[in-house]
This record gives structure tokens, sequence and C-alpha cells, in this order.
């Protein structure tokens, strides 16, 4: 429960075997290098996701600190920007600079066009 909203959990977009939520349709995300920190945290989150298949390269896996904090020191009256939590994997293995794999890997310049291939092939379209 993610403060005193009942129904509301908290996902770590680096155990996706934490929770799994139910979702019917499928969802297509392509996936490259390109994908940091923010595109990192969100594939971590849709890999919780039941249907989400992911096709392309690796995320570029930068996720290790987040929620970006601010004070101001006392005395020199600098200001310090700080992340204010740390992502860990649950076994402690490497992410940053690996990230997120995904289900089907093709080179990023063909992607799209695989994808769609791979959807018009398959009957995905509806």
């Amino acid at each position: 429960m993610v403060g005193n909203r009942p129904g509301w959990i908290r996902l770590d977009p680096l155990d996706p075997e934490r929770a799994s939520i139910p979702n019917e349709n499928l969802l297509i995300v392509l996936t490259d290098w390109f994908a940091s920190s923010g595109g990192d945290e969100l594939v971590g989150h849709l890999r919780q996701l039941e249907n989400v298949l992911f096709i392309g390269a690796n995320t570029h896996g930068n996720l290790l600190s987040g929620g970006i904090g601010r004070t101001m020191l006392p005395r020199s009256r600098l200001d310090v920007i700080f992340g204010m939590y740390l992502n860990l994997r649950p076994d402690l293995s490497q992410f940053e600079g690996v990230g997120f794999m995904p289900d089907l890997w093709v080179h990023p310049d063909y992607a799209l066009e695989r994808t769609l291939a791979f959807i018009e092939r398959y009957g995905l379209a509806r």
C-alpha cells in the first residue's frame, strides 16, 4: 500500500518478480540504449505487467539512484543536489550499464520495421 491509499502497492522496477499486475491487452514496447534513467524505470515497471513484449536492445541501465533531493548547506549557503534513494536488484547483480534485456533482441535500426512485420504476420493488430 502506498501511503494510506488502499489498493495501491509500491512496485520495485528492479524486482519484476515482486508483483504481477493483470493485463488482458498485448503491449509491445520497443527498447534500446537510449532508454535511460526514467526510461529504465518505466521499462522496469512495465515488466511487472502481464502480456508485455519487449523488442529491441538492452536499455541503458542507469537506475542506481533517483528521487532528486535538494538542500542548502548551513554555513556556505551552497545548494546540494543528491539522489534520495538507491535501486538495487534483490540479488545485488549488476544493472548499471547493463539495463533490461528485451524478450526479442533486434538491432535498434530495424526494430520498428521488424516489429510491424511481426504484428502483421501473427495477426496481432485489431
